[in-house]
């Protein structure tokens, strides 16, 4: 019953409608002339079947013997599909060409994502990825994973071990990041993060190598991380409380004449295509005129999965400009208040301003502050052994 079913579908049969006073003179031609009918149904004045394409055009050679009127209620099978989509060739090769483009897009990577951080960022991870090639438009062919995984772990120093995995058109990035707890107690040197003299020092592990009343730089060596015990040496992580007095500047300058842009409430929206990391603009020409832009968009999702397709829905916010003139004492309010913000913001002891110095020519005017605070100084920086023969 099945390859007869079939079989109609595949050479395509009507549902026909036979009007007339006499309609069973016709089926009996019908069965003389060897054309096979089906799913007959018999009202009134009207007989209801089916038949095959091929046997409807024989109808017509014995419909001229009787006084009846044949009418097609209902087409059915391939040949009438293929028919009504014949018509329609740009639906059929948008089709094809659907998904020969959904072929060729797997071949490549959609999404990259990471699994396993906690401490670490996923937009740390992604950059460490983006750095050594992985990234979204990268043909999976023919990775080396091994080696792709070595140059992970050497350009993100926070993680321990990395393994990708490539499911379907998706990368996942696993990672387990270091126990920073096993770092502590590790061989380490203060090193002075700032310059100035040293104030006050008091060296709870390591050996200092500064005294109160010492001046240093930047990078100097403060307190060690190696005890000296005779001819043995004790390496340790220096522990130390710093004070120390520095001397520093603070500089701002600004313009007598100075170009003051403002927004003006006209905006216009335009939208880009994003293709594995190729933006298309979907207008034409540019967007003349000053304005600033801000970007919203929206990723693509096929059977639930990411593509590498965003839309981008960009809005230009435009500006009208004005030159505005300072006078001198407009100018140095300005620059004092700005200045007087940097120097309250510093985070330290006996903060004084030990001198102020303004620089005026034509077109600007530089304030500085010369100035003096104390502060813990000190960062720790692990000691390199080296373990070459």
């Amino acid at each position: 019953m099945l390859i007869i079913n079939l079989y109609k579908f595949i050479v395509g049969y009507v549902e026909i409608c036979i009007l007339g006073d006499f309609c069973e003179k016709i089926i009996n031609l019908f069965s003389v002339n060897n054309i096979n009918f089906w799913n007959i149904k018999k009202y009134k004045n009207k007989i209801e079947l089916c038949i095959l394409i091929k046997d409807f055009k024989k109808i017509r050679k014995i419909k001229g013997k009787t006084k009846v009127k044949i009418k097609i209620i209902n087409k059915f099978g391939l040949p009438f599909i293929i028919k009504k989509y014949i018509k329609r060739i740009g639906l059929v090769v948008g089709i094809i060409l659907f998904f020969i483009i959904i072929n060729t897009l797997s071949l490549f990577c959609w999404n990259v994502s990471v699994s396993g951080n906690k401490k670490v960022s996923e937009n740390e991870i992604l950059s460490a990825c983006q750095e050594i090639g992985i990234k979204n438009g990268i043909k999976l062919k023919g990775l080396n994973m091994q080696q792709i995984r070595e140059k992970l772990l050497l350009n993100c120093s926070d993680l321990s071990w990395s393994s990708l995995n490539i499911e379907g058109s998706k990368i996942t990035v696993n990672v387990t990041e270091i126990n920073k707890d096993n770092k502590k107690n590790m061989p380490a040197n203060i090193i002075a993060d700032y310059s100035g003299s040293v104030k006050e020092i008091y060296v709870e592990t390591g050996c200092a190598e500064v005294k109160k009343g010492d001046s240093f730089i930047k990078g100097d060596i403060l307190v060690s991380g190696i005890e000296n015990y005779g001819s043995n040496n004790k390496f340790v992580e220096a522990k130390a409380h710093i004070l120390a007095e520095i001397s520093d500047v603070i500089e701002v300058k600004g313009d007598f004449s100075r170009e003051n842009k403002y927004l003006n409430g006209n905006k216009l929206n335009k939208y880009v295509l994003e293709v594995f990391n190729v933006k298309i603009p979907l207008y034409l020409g540019q967007v003349k005129g000053e304005y600033i832009t801000e970007a919203d968009y929206k990723n693509l999702y096929l059977f639930g999965e990411k593509m590498p397709i965003k839309l981008y829905k960009k809005i230009f916010y435009f500006l009208n400009k004005e030159n505005i003139v300072f006078t001198r004492e407009e100018l140095l309010s300005e620059l004092t208040n700005k200045i007087d913000e940097n120097f309250n913001a510093i985070e330290a002891q006996d903060k004084q301003i030990v001198s102020r110095e303004i620089n005026e020519t034509n077109n600007e005017i530089i304030l500085k502050y010369h100035i003096k605070y104390v502060k813990n100084v000190g960062v720790k920086e692990n000691l390199l052994f080296d373990v070459s023969n």
